[in-house]
């Protein structure tokens, strides 16, 4: 076999093995594709609230951040900061390979006895569908194990260049005039 033979094998061997090789979408431990993820996030006493829409399928991606307003995407009940995307390439697999490394099925569960309390200081409420299976998970008080991943998530979002201000509704109960929004 020649040397460049030799080097190029060796060369495909660490891209498959190392950092490049990451996935395209999220597995779950039995094998099953997740379709898509749901993360919310509160702080009190402040009411800061993250919100994130992960859809695995479309490879969008929807974050939200501001005053508590647990009320969906559409709602705008404060000013708050938006990011809508759609994802391609390496944006997507580093966002995947986040995701991925949070380690969410380990949190956890929604029945696991945890309760939230009014004296809490933060809550982390995590949804994952994958075709008819959902999965959730929250926690309260102190952040989940490997939480850095979702953290990254965030930070991403925070530092993405489409990030925008989003003005929340007037407080008289008037519109925002129309492209507000």
């Amino acid at each position: 076999m020649s040397p460049i033979v030799k080097c190029l094998a060796m060369a495909l061997a660490l891209l498959a093995v190392g950092g490049c090789a990451y996935r395209d979408a999220l597995v779950l431990e039995n094998g099953e594709k997740v379709d898509s993820l749901y993360y919310h996030e509160s702080r009190i006493p402040d009411e800061v609230m993250v919100e994130m829409w992960i859809d695995f399928n479309a490879r969008r991606f929807r974050f939200k951040c501001g005053l508590h307003d647990a009320m969906g995407w559409e709602s705008c009940r404060f000013d708050g900061m938006r990011l809508d995307l759609a994802l391609e390439g390496r944006e997507w697999r580093r966002l995947v390979h986040n995701v991925e490394q949070a380690h969410v099925e380990a949190w956890p569960g929604i029945n696991d006895g945890q309760a939230a309390s009014p004296l809490d200081a933060t809550a982390y409420y995590l949804r994952l569908r994958a075709g008819d299976k959902t999965i959730e998970r929250f926690a309260v008080g102190t952040a989940p194990k490997k939480f850095e991943g979702i953290q990254s998530v965030i930070q991403f979002a925070l530092s993405h260049k489409s990030l925008r201000l989003l003005p929340g509704d007037v407080p008289s109960g008037e519109r925002l005039p129309a492209g507000a929004e």
